[in-house]
């Protein structure tokens, strides 16, 4: 395990979820993310980290490709958005579930120097 650290670092992942009972309001958290209804103008960073690249699954859209579409299929029927920071090797995922009243987050950083240094 020791030489899979080695060659590939230390991932740290933290999920979890909110229970939203109303769904205008979850509408309402998700176009505040894209600045709005219809909109997409993403959140430049979160706390003191800078966002290098956002992939929305609901509006089609992706900063990290050349046209700006996504190469996964669009989360059609809920909403998905995805947070890239580059600079710390971090991502965050944002995305209603299918079947319950919820808000979930995934979160993942790669850590080089270990598990406490991310």
């Amino acid at each position: 395990l020791k030489s899979l650290y080695a060659k590939y670092g230390n991932f740290l992942s933290l999920n979890s979820y909110v229970k939203c009972h109303d769904p205008a309001l979850t509408k309402r958290i998700f176009e505040a993310q894209r600045g709005g209804k219809d909109k997409k103008i993403y959140s430049k960073s979160v706390g003191s980290f800078t966002v290098t690249a956002v992939r929305d699954l609901t509006m089609g859209y992706d900063s990290r490709t050349t046209d700006g579409k996504p190469t996964l299929p669009l989360n059609l029927g809920g909403e998905m958005i995805t947070y890239y920071f580059g600079e710390v090797e971090a991502e965050v995922t944002l995305r209603t579930s299918g079947t319950e009243p919820k808000i979930k987050f995934y979160s993942e950083m790669r850590s080089a120097d270990g598990g406490e240094a991310a």
